[in-house]
C-alpha cells in the first residue's frame, strides 16, 4: 500500500529528481513487503512484480541494489529482481532489421554534389525519442558542409545543427536553437529534463521565445564529426554521404564509431571499434553497408551498430542512394550474439541531388552570439577553452582561439587595401611639403 502511493507519486511528479526520490520510497516499501511476505509464494511474486513494474522504460534500476542492501531481503534475490527488469525492458526494444538487408551493388564518380532530404530518428528504452529533421549536404573535394533543420523534438528544443571542414583536418560544429516559441508538451508525453508532464507544463513557460538559449560552437582537429549527445545526426549523414575522404584513407578495419557521443573524449584505443565495410564502386568510396562490432570482433563479438543504403535511384542521370538506415543495437542476452534489440535507430530519405556544389564556404554561419568550445586547445582547464563570439561565430586559428580563451582581445588586423591607403595618407603630407619647397624655390620669370 505505501509502495503503490509513492509510485503513484512518482509517476505524476513533474521534475526528474522528484521522480527518483519518490521510486526510491517506493521500491524500499517493497523490499521491505518482500522480506516480510518470507515463504508466502504468493506475496513474495506480487511484490517482485511490483519492483519491476516500478522500473518498465526506467534506466535507475540500480535503486534496487541501493535500497536492498539496506534492508537485506536474503539470498540472490536483488540480481534477480534486476535481470527480471532488464529483460523486460530489453522485450519492449525493437528487434534488429539490417541484417535482414541486402546490400545494394552501385558506383558513384562525383567529385562535387548536394544532397537533401528527410532523416528521422526513434530512441527506444528507459529514454524514449523521437526526431525528425530535413537536411542538406554539400561537398566539394576534401570541403563538405552539413546543415540539419528539426521539424519534430520530443526531448527539448527544436534545434539547427550545423558541421562543416574546408579540409577534412579541422571540423567546425554549430548548434542553433530555432527560434520559436515554446509550445506545451503533447499529452501522456513521457517527462524529460526539459518538458515536464501533462499538470506540470514545460520548463519554460509556453509562448516563451527559444532564442534566449543561446547557441553553442565547437571546434575540433579531427576527420569525422563526433556527436555531442546521443541525439546526434550530422554524424550518420557525413558517414553515408560525405565521407570519402575518410574511407580513402583508412587502413585498417577499425573505426571510431561517429555516432557514440561518447566516444568524443576516449582514448582512440577504447573508442575505436573494428568495423566492417562494403563500399560503393567508382572513385567516390561513400559506404554502402558499415557494420560495428564490441569485444572480439566480427568473428566473436556483439554487433553494436549497423548503416546500410536501403535502395538506388536515377537523380538526372546521377545514380545515388535513394535512402540509408542506422541501427544501434544492445545484446539481450540470449543464446545467440546475433539476437539483439534496437535502441537508436535513423531512417533518411533523400529528396534530391545534384551533381554540383553552389556554396564557396564550407564552415557553419550563425548571425547571433555564440559560445565556442574550442578543442585544439590541449590541457586547457574546462575554463580555459571556451570563448565567446557575441556578433556571429568567426571561426580563428588555434593561437587566436588561445587568446580568446585566456581573454585578451585579438589585435585587429587589416586588410591590404587599408594598409595602402594609411600608407598614402602617411606619405602624404611630406610630399605637399616637398612640392611647396621646390615651388617656392624656382627662379621666376624675367620681367617682358
Amino acid at each position: 500500500m505505501l509502495g503503490d502511493t509513492y509510485q503513484s507519486k512518482a509517476w505524476n511528479e513533474p521534475l526528474p529528481q522528484g521522480v527518483r526520490a519518490l521510486s526510491s520510497k517506493a521500491v524500499a516499501a517493497y523490499l521491505s513487503g518482500l522480506k516480510a511476505a518470507g515463504t508466502d509464494k504468493d506475496w513474495v511474486s506480487a511484490f517482485k512484480a511490483k519492483v519491476v513494474g516500478l522500473y518498465v522504460n526506467r534506466s535507475y534500476y540500480g535503486e534496487i541494489y541501493v535500497e536492498g542492501d539496506k534492508i537485506s531481503p536474503g539470498g540472490t534475490v536483488l540480481m534477480e529482481l534486476v535481470e527480471a527488469v532488464e529483460k523486460t525492458n530489453y522485450s519492449l526494444l525493437p528487434p534488429a532489421t539490417l541484417n535482414r538487408v541486402p546490400v545494394v551493388s552501385m558506383s558513384f564518380d562525383a567529385k562535387e554534389y548536394e544532397v537533401e532530404g528527410v532523416i528521422e530518428e526513434d530512441i527506444f528504452g528507459s529514454f524514449p525519442g523521437k526526431l525528425k529533421a530535413e537536411f542538406k549536404v554539400w561537398v566539394k573535394g576534401d570541403a563538405w558542409l552539413i546543415e540539419t533543420t528539426e521539424l519534430v523534438r520530443t526531448r527539448g528544443m527544436l534545434r539547427s545543427q550545423r558541421a562543416g571542414t574546408a579540409n577534412s583536418t579541422e571540423i567546425c560544429t554549430l548548434n542553433v536553437p530555432i527560434n520559436r516559441v515554446v509550445e506545451a508538451p503533447p499529452a501522456n508525453s513521457p517527462p524529460t529534463p526539459f518538458q515536464r508532464p501533462p499538470g506540470g507544463g514545460p520548463s519554460l513557460p509556453v509562448g516563451a521565445p527559444i532564442h534566449i538559449m543561446g547557441s553553442t560552437g565547437r571546434v575540433v582537429s579531427n576527420t569525422m564529426p563526433l556527436a555531442d549527445d546521443d541525439e546526434a545526426i550530422v554524424p550518420h549523414l557525413w558517414l553515408m554521404f560525405a565521407s570519402r575522404n575518410y574511407f580513402q584513407a583508412q587502413r585498417t578495419n577499425r573505426m571510431t564509431p561517429a555516432y557514440r557521443y561518447d566516444a568524443t573524449g576516449m582514448p582512440r584505443s577504447i573508442s575505436e571499434l573494428e568495423a566492417e565495410c562494403v563500399l560503393m564502386g567508382g572513385t567516390a568510396a561513400l559506404p554502402l553497408r558499415v557494420n560495428y562490432y564490441t569485444g572480439g570482433g566480427l568473428h566473436e563479438g556483439f554487433q553494436q551498430a549497423a548503416y546500410s543504403v536501403t535502395g538506388k535511384t536515377n537523380f538526372g542521370g546521377t545514380i545515388f542512394p535513394s535512402g540509408f538506415v542506422f541501427e544501434e543495437y544492445a545484446p539481450t542476452g540470449g543464446a545467440s550474439r546475433y539476437d539483439m534489440k534496437v535502441v537508436r535507430r535513423a531512417e533518411v530519405t533523400v529528396t534530391a541531388f545534384r551533381p554540383v556544389c553552389s556554396i564557396k564556404n564550407f564552415l557553419p554561419e550563425c548571425d547571433n552570439g555564440v559560445v565556442v568550445h574550442d578543442m585544439r586547445l590541449p590541457g586547457a582547464k574546462p575554463d580555459k577553452f571556451s570563448y565567446i563570439q557575441r556578433n556571429g561565430v568567426k571561426w580563428v586559428s588555434a593561437a587566436d582561439a588561445k587568446e580568446l580563451a585566456e581573454g585578451r582581445p585579438l589585435a585587429q588586423k587589416k586588410s591590404p587595401v587599408i594598409l595602402i591607403i594609411i600608407g598614402v595618407m602617411a606619405l602624404l603630407p611630406p610630399v605637399v611639403i616637398i612640392m611647396k619647397s621646390v615651388k617656392r624655390k624656382r627662379p621666376g620669370r624675367p620681367p617682358a
